[in-house]
């Protein structure tokens, strides 16, 4: 049955133009074990430069119809870098606020084609994981803004942190103060128990996706297209709701999925992180689905905005 459903999710990926993602055969036959081989024979005072080298080559082959995305991405570290400068050797308002409105206006920009471009333009034009790589660039001007965080000591420690591919697609969104510590070499721990954890917290992640999130999304196609093709009759509350329920969950189990498989990917790479999906289903209140669904997220708002504010 997975094999099923993850031949049809494959087939609807390709589509889309998301031929390169954790899901995807080349990532899963080629890239991976290709790069924890090379990774186990790397040096551990090497192993970040070798992370980042990875990310880049993950986010090229990723946005392959796409080249300018890699561009995008680029440009989007060095204005990180050069703005780290900016805020911190200039304290001045004005400059935080420009920094905000460069960054907030990109965002922006790109969740209105989001929105309503068609699936090709999207796939062509709009890079993969970018919100969370422009959340990323905000978070380490901000916390080198504040002194929560050192000064970058040269362009790759951001371009490292902007690029760390297991977490570009759905998070854990990670603070460059938390980052700048975990991706030191004295504290990568790559060892076998981490990868065999990691491989377990993958799979895990893969099930989400393609066997429970795939599946509901197929029943969800199937039920709103025999309603548009075979039924002229207004839709009734208790199909609404059902329809709303399963297109609820599969969101959240995609989402969840993916996280998990990013975790996964980062633990066999000697980097654990935190769990980000909690029991969001079972909320009572807006505020706890909230805190449950990528709780990495309302951390990062938490701290980046409605504190300061």
């Amino acid at each position: 049955m997975i094999l099923y459903y993850y031949k049809s999710y494959y087939i609807k990926a390709e589509k889309e133009g998301k031929n390169m993602l954790f899901t995807s055969p080349v990532f899963l036959l080629l890239f991976l074990p290709i790069m924890l081989g090379i990774y186990t024979l790397i040096p551990t005072r090497l192993k970040p430069s070798a992370i980042c080298i990875f990310s880049l080559t993950f986010y090229g082959i990723a946005n392959f119809g796409n080249p300018a995305a890699l561009l995008f991405l680029l440009l989007c570290a060095i204005f990180t870098y050069c703005a780290t400068f900016a805020v911190f050797s200039v304290r001045k308002k004005y400059v935080m606020v420009f920094v905000v409105c460069v960054l907030v206006g990109v965002l922006a920009v790109l969740r209105y084609l989001g929105v309503w471009a068609d699936v090709s333009a999207a796939a062509r034009y709009i890079p993969i994981g970018a919100s969370f790589y422009l959340l990323a660039c905000f978070s380490c001007i901000m916390d080198v803004r504040r002194g929560d965080a050192h000064m970058p000591r040269n362009f790759a420690d951001v371009l490292i942190y902007v690029t760390y591919f297991p977490v570009m697609i759905a998070g854990p969104v990670i603070k460059y103060k938390n980052f700048e510590t975990l991706i030191k070499p004295e504290n990568i721990r790559f060892t076998a128990a981490g990868v065999a954890s990691g491989i377990i917290l993958f799979a895990r992640g893969f099930i989400k996706r393609i066997a429970i999130a795939a599946l509901l999304e197929e029943s969800y196609d199937s039920i709103v297209d025999r309603l548009l093709h075979y039924t002229e009759e207004p839709l009734s509350i208790g199909v609404a709701v059902i329809l709303a329920a399963i297109l609820l969950v599969s969101v959240y189990y995609a989402f969840s999925g993916y996280s998990d498989m990013g975790r996964g990917i980062s633990a066999m790479l000697g980097i654990p992180l935190a769990p980000d999906f909690g029991a969001c289903i079972l909320s009572f209140t807006p505020a706890d689905y909230a805190n449950n669904f990528l709780s990495s997220l309302s951390l990062w708002i938490d701290d980046y905005i409605r504190r300061p504010l």
